[in-house]
């Protein structure tokens, strides 16, 4: 009896991983025509190979174009030059958290979290401001 409960324990196992992994790849691949990665909670990321300043303003002129308000910025610096900026913005719905991060010289990643509420996500939005942001450095 307890061999039939240890495989079919392992067997629910299995079929739940399977699941698990077959999510995250769809995940994954939804944004991959674009080079957008996403985090296991729905946030999007992108490494743009420009520099921070050009990417900085892309970002702003794609929420522009979205009729997205910037409600907040918040600029963190390193050694006297800007190291981060955290953007909130606002529609009528979500609450849009987005950094632009200095990764290198000439990288800055983008980072977007479009919340609903504490726990649901719009994913749809979030890829949006990327892709907004790629069109906007002539990227598309």
């Amino acid at each position: 009896m307890g061999f039939v409960r240890s495989l079919a324990f392992f067997t629910l196992l299995a079929i739940g991983t399977t699941g698990c992994a077959a999510a995250v790849v769809g995940a994954v691949a939804a944004g991959a025509g674009a080079g957008i990665t996403y985090t296991l909670t729905n946030v999007a990321s992108k490494t743009f190979d420009r520099e921070y300043d050009e990417v900085y303003q892309a970002t702003l002129q794609s929420l522009k174009h979205l009729s997205i308000l910037v409600s907040e910025t918040n600029r963190i610096e390193e050694r006297g030059s800007v190291r981060m900026t955290k953007l909130t913005a606002l529609t009528r719905d979500l609450t849009i958290y987005i950094a632009v991060e200095r990764v290198s010289p000439n990288a800055t990643r983008v980072t977007v979290d479009a919340q609903k509420d504490l726990i649901r996500k719009d994913k749809a939005t979030a890829t949006e401001i990327l892709i907004q942001t790629s069109k906007f450095l002539g990227k598309a």
